[in-house]
């Protein structure tokens, strides 16, 4: 079978993606006999073809040669670049993305800022550095050291971010009773253990505190949606237990919310691009 230019166009970018033809088979929903035929000078089904190019991040043009340019779509790239990283090497490459992002947002040359961060800088583990941007269309938070990465992004809304957040007393409500004596070290207890439920009297042992007072901070707990109270019948009679609220989609937030109290609390050490628009609100 003589070669075409589709078949050559489909085994070049496999080879530039290191892609076995039963990899690309599999995504297609074809088998590698398929992929290999191509590859010889067989044509895929005409419907096949935008899904043959979007697996690649080209342009049905460019698979049939009119084009020598690879017009690249980066946010497919991005997905099989993670997708087809090892799992356990995975979030360390998307935290290197957000740093691109990052020094893309701030319009500087990327060398001057990835040399602030040269390999050979002795920086203690305890040291907190950051990149904090806050500009007209959104801000951005990230923390830069190796011992702790993080990345939070927020385009301004439509009327501001001032205009979503909420009420101001629902804030003080939250932090009164996250405030208050051993609220904090019970919740930190209940989402540092494996999930399982516990008694007033378990909590009450680890905080060295009455019964009573274990189960006030505990329905204060429960008034703030971050543990949930139910009752389970025993041979001994009914009895009121707690478990952290893992699958609660309020509590994704509780993570991130911890570590920006943190960093409230205890300012970072050294800032790089730390770029602000002057008169410009925050919220």
């Amino acid at each position: 079978m003589k070669k075409s230019i589709l078949g050559d166009r489909i085994h070049s970018l496999r080879k530039e993606k290191s892609v076995t033809q039963e990899e690309l088979g599999r995504s297609l929903g074809v088998t590698a006999q398929a992929v290999s035929n191509w590859e010889c000078g067989g044509t895929p089904d005409a419907e096949l073809l935008p899904a043959i190019a979007d697996f690649f991040g080209v342009s049905v043009d460019y698979l049939f040669g009119k084009s020598d340019e690879i017009k690249k779509d980066i946010l497919l790239e991005l997905i099989w670049e993670l997708s087809h990283t090892p799992k356990e090497e995975r979030f360390e490459k998307a935290y290197q993305y957000c740093w691109s992002i990052q020094q893309g947002l701030f319009n500087l040359d990327p060398g001057l800022l990835t040399g602030a961060l040269r390999e050979d800088m002795v920086v203690p583990d305890s040291t907190k550095i950051t990149s904090v941007l806050l500009f007209e269309e959104g801000m951005t938070y990230m923390r830069v050291n190796d011992n702790m990465h993080s990345f939070f992004l927020l385009p301004t809304p439509q009327g501001g971010i001032g205009s979503k957040l909420l009420e101001a007393w629902e804030y003080e409500k939250f932090f009164t009773i996250l405030g208050k004596k051993d609220r904090m070290r019970a919740l930190l207890f209940l989402y540092g253990r494996k999930p399982m439920a516990l008694s007033g009297k378990r909590m009450a042992d680890y905080l060295l505190i009455t019964e009573k007072e274990a189960e006030d901070i505990l329905r204060d707990l429960c008034e703030l949606q971050l543990l949930q109270e139910f009752e389970m019948d025993t041979e001994e009679g009914s009895c009121i237990l707690y478990r952290a609220v893992e699958y609660y989609p309020n509590i994704a937030a509780l993570v991130p919310f911890l570590f920006s109290a943190g960093d409230l609390i205890k300012k970072a050490e050294c800032c790089f691009n730390n770029a602000v628009t002057k008169n410009q609100p925050i919220l």
